[in-house]
């Protein structure tokens, strides 16, 4: 528990910095200011954070990386570079992002003093209070954020050959899918850590280098039974899919290396977004059987940082030179529409841009300052849509231990979060006691309390206009995804060419990868486009070939018939090296009703729009 002193010296730090700022103590107000900004606004800091001047924290370390909209409040962690400790925490209102109101830090504690830097804050919601997770220079902390103006620290693991470096020995990013915490560890591999309780985490695994490649582990991201890594050592950049279904047993499914030298890696869907070494970008897609590469594009010379997805937009930091946006509805040649500056004229390591909304905080960890930045004038209108959920309709032969993992266009409020607008149930059943958790960016993961049931379908429900994102808009489209546990999905026909229809007959249109008997795996069309399945006929074996969505709408063309035990299909993309290692039974299909894939079309089109009408060249 945290002890009075403590939470005295947290409030006196956090009156000492609103004096500083020239703030008086105010009450939280709800959620994040969606405003307009002026012509003179746009790409430039609206409000400052950490360094020098008025905005500086009165304690604790002044840089910062990413950041978190945890409810209806800003949490910022104040840390060093190079992995070094300390940390600290700063709360927000950011009704005005104009003049966010410091409501809260929180430092100098034991668990704090072993805070390390940063890549990603996930968050479970257990039990009704909110956790976060965060590395240290030994291993891992949890802190219960129920109360954001008082947090506590909860459990805390240390992981063995972890000493606080900074790109070796150390936990360099973190996904947390309930109840799993996936921690990227450089040459450690990646430590597989069971928070079903958060007071209490217990190591679970430790995949060594060896078993996922041989390479470095930096960026790590569940994506339901599966987990995607890759390496962040500015040379060749692997990555590696590999079957988590059990934690305890898992497994290498695929390999590939990037068209360019990349230092990070953004996963958001079955798209794997990087920024390079020397102003290279690239965009890759990934399946069980496959990683290949999309696009690649490059603006500046500088070092990219890390990005985050608003679709179409990929907003990412690259270091001295602020940060750059990407139209990426059209996927094989990406448009450079923004360019953020040094917020401050001061000098930084500008890598860490997170969107929220109309914003991007640009986090600087070199202490100079970090900033909110408009990257439009118009405010965010536009509502979330989903991208992509694993397991995929007319998935089979799940785990018992499946977590499911949905991908939005952006960011979701954990508030819209409840089992009346996303809930999993037995086909037509009552919903599961469950625990959501943002495991990444765009990325809503759901644990279930027990075991699922063998041989039985599942639902995965999205109401409509129940989950809001950042700003509140709702969602735009329902949907029911089903998988299950044995060879069939109830509700969910395959046709003998490939298609299927779930529920109420929607026909799906077809393409991707590889595809099994029972639904197999399941591609996207390019930004903008149809989203897509692959399937195969009845009894078969993996289908030879299914074609590629078409980049702006198109419906790419059915599966080939099953053979068989064929070699999957691996296309052939230039500067990608590839192998197939390894495949599970229908593990990756999405076959979402349209209203999904013309949502995600439509909101494209909106975003685009409302940008050129508040932002006219």
């Amino acid at each position: 528990m945290l002890g009075l002193p403590v939470k005295r010296a947290a409030s006196l730090i956090a009156l000492s910095t609103l004096a500083v700022l020239g703030q008086a103590p105010t009450a939280r107000a709800a959620g994040l200011g969606n405003l307009s900004y002026g012509s003179a606004e746009l790409e430039k800091p609206v409000s400052n954070f950490g360094g020098e001047g008025p905005s500086k924290w009165a304690s604790g370390p002044s840089g910062s990386n990413t950041a978190l909209m945890l409810r209806d409040v800003f949490i910022v962690m104040g840390s060093k570079d190079s992995g070094a400790a300390n940390g600290s925490f700063h709360v927000y209102d950011l009704k005005d992002p104009r003049k966010p109101q410091l409501l809260e830090t929180y430092g100098g504690t034991p668990e704090t003093q072993k805070l390390r830097e940063l890549h990603a804050m996930p968050v479970a919601i257990v039990d009704g209070k909110d956790y976060l997770v965060f590395p240290t220079v030994s291993g891992l902390q949890f802190f219960d954020f129920t109360d954001p103006l008082h947090p506590a620290p909860s459990g805390s693991i240390t992981l063995t050959g972890l000493n606080g470096g900074d790109y070796d020995n150390t936990a360099w990013m973190l996904s947390w899918a309930w109840p799993y915490v996936y921690a990227g560890s450089t040459g450690n591999g990646v430590y597989v850590v069971d928070a079903t309780d958060p007071a209490h985490p217990t190591q679970v695994r430790k995949i060594t280098t060896g078993e996922l490649g041989n390479f470095r582990v930096g960026p790590t991201y569940a994506a339901g039974n599966y987990l995607v890594v890759a390496n962040m050592d500015q040379t060749t950049t692997h990555f590696s899919v590999l079957d988590v279904g059990d934690p305890k047993n898992p497994f290498l499914l695929s390999t590939g290396t990037s068209p360019a030298s990349l230092y990070s890696s953004l996963v958001v869907g079955d798209r794997i977004y990087g920024a390079g070494t020397n102003g290279d970008y690239v965009t890759m897609k990934w399946t069980p059987t496959a990683i290949t590469s999309v696009s690649k594009m490059k603006s500046g010379s500088d070092r990219g940082g890390y990005c985050t997805l608003q679709s179409p937009f990929l907003i990412c930091g690259q270091s001295s030179e602020g940060y750059k946006k990407w139209d990426m509805h059209d996927e094989s040649a990406p448009k450079l529409v923004g360019h953020g500056t040094d917020p401050a004229g001061v000098g930084g390591d500008f890598d860490f841009a997170t969107i929220l909304g109309n914003l991007v905080y640009l986090g600087n960890d070199h202490g100079t300052g970090a900033a909110l930045v408009p990257h439009s004038m118009a405010p965010d209108t536009v509502p979330p849509q989903v991208i992509k959920v694993f397991p995929g309709n007319g998935d089979t032969k799940q785990a018992l231990s499946t977590r499911v993992t949905l991908f939005f266009s952006e960011d979701i409020d954990l508030g819209s979060l409840s089992t009346s607008s996303l809930f999993v149930r037995k086909n037509g059943g009552a919903a599961l006691e469950s625990v959501f958790s943002r495991s990444s960016f765009n990325a809503i993961s759901i644990g279930f309390k027990q075991p699922l049931a063998a041989n039985t379908t599942y639902e995965v429900v999205i109401a409509t206009g129940g989950l809001k994102d950042l700003v509140g808009n709702p969602i735009g489209s329902s949907g029911t995804v089903r998988f299950s546990t044995g060879p069939t999905v109830d509700g969910v026909v395959v046709s003998p060419e490939g298609g299927s229809s779930a529920g109420g007959g929607s026909s799906m249109s077809q393409a991707g990868s590889a595809g099994t008997s029972a639904g197999g795996t399941g591609g996207v069309g390019g930004m903008g486009g149809a989203l897509a399945t692959a399937g195969a006929s009845p009894g078969g074996g993996p289908t030879a070939a299914g074609g590629a969505g078409a980049s702006a709408g198109g419906v790419a063309s059915a599966g080939a018939p099953a053979a068989s035990n064929p070699e999957p299909s691996v296309p052939a993309d230039a500067g990608c090296s590839c192998s197939v290692l390894g495949h599970r039974s229908g593990s990756n299909a999405l076959w979402l009703l349209p209203a999904f894939a013309l949502g995600l079309g439509m909101r494209r089109k909106s975003r685009r729009r409302a940008q050129r009408e508040a932002d006219p060249e």
